[in-house]
């Protein structure tokens, strides 16, 4: 194994740069100057490994994967690994292989609401945490990154993990719990479709997200922003209302004029829960429109409020 320590405190002149310098390492880095940059206490507590260190736990490296190295930093454990494998594969034998070892999957939370509404066109990216734990050892998490045509996986291991969380059982009873509450927060804008607004337009979002503003209660929901586009408002208004039927809306009734358009959707997705959506499409000058989604929960508020715990 391939073990580098700091023997000492390394002079301010190996690592001095003239003044406004923004000069980029091109091939290596010193082992030196390496674990000073990453050192961020300077206690001499960080180790680069060419392979995985000793004190990470045990567990078998599936086929198909490299090792980068690792790192120890004040009790910290990150080992990197490599792999042409698609991400979302590759996760899943990593984690199997830590599953042989008595490790457990905590859940994961959901994406996050800022998936539906109004958005821009393309894939949706939704980065979860893949974290586990073991009753002995505490836990650790997977992440991915991808650069090119590989894709790196970085497994982290906190010296903060351990007995004072609890058994992996308890952990992920709370951690249900907790999407549990998330999802009830949420209300009815769960139910939000995606509209994903038409390729090359320019949106204008009002708020910090593509949606742009927006609220909710756990009966009703309300999306809109502002956009410009060459298409016609009818045009426009089909966009929309074509993708909302996809998402197993009805229609129930639609007014398409010189200036607005206007539709209303029902669509029952869980027994007991009849929803309401309707999407206004204004415009409000030459090729600038305002676009609006109201969702509403219609039943007994007290039932609803039930179905949504």
């Amino acid at each position: 194994m391939l073990k580098s320590s700091i023997a000492g405190l390394i002079t301010l002149s190996v690592l001095a740069l003239p003044a406004g310098a923004d000069t980029e390492f091109e091939d290596s880095i010193p082992i030196e100057v390496a674990e000073v940059l990453f050192d961020a206490s300077l206690n001499g507590q960080f180790e680069i490994y060419s392979d995985i260190a000793d004190a990470f736990p045990p567990f078998e490296l599936p086929d198909n994967f490299t090792v980068i190295g690792s790192t120890v930093q004040n009790g910290n454990l990150r080992a990197v690994v490599s792999s042409a494998m698609a991400s979302d594969a590759a996760i899943q034998q990593l984690i199997a292989a830590f599953e042989v070892e008595d490790w457990q999957q905590l859940p994961a939370f959901n994406p996050p609401a800022q998936d539906t509404g109004f958005v821009a066109p393309g894939p949706i990216t939704v980065r979860t945490a893949n974290s586990l734990c073991h009753d002995d050892l505490g836990r650790l998490s997977i992440s991915a990154a991808e650069r090119g045509a590989i894709n790196y996986f970085a497994i982290f291991m906190y010296n903060a993990f351990g007995g004072s969380q609890g058994s992996c059982a308890s952990q992920i009873a709370r951690q249900q719990q907790s999407m549990a509450q998330m999802q009830f927060s949420d209300g009815v804008r769960q139910y939000m479709p995606r509209m994903e607004v038409p390729e090359a337009e320019n949106i204008r979002p009002r708020g910090a997200f593509i949606g742009g503003g927006s609220s909710s209660s756990n009966n009703s929901a309300e999306t809109e922003t502002n956009l410009r586009s060459d298409l016609d408002i009818e045009e426009l208004y089909k966009h929309f209302a074509e993708q909302i039927l996809e998402q197993g809306w009805e229609i129930d009734s639609e007014v398409v004029g010189d200036r607005s358009a206007n539709g209303t959707w029902t669509r029952a997705p869980e027994p007991n829960l009849e929803l309401v959506g309707t999407l206004s499409v204004l415009e409000t000058s030459d090729s600038n429109y305002e676009l609006r989604f109201r969702l509403r929960a219609e039943g007994d508020p007290g039932n609803l409020g039930l179905f949504l715990r």
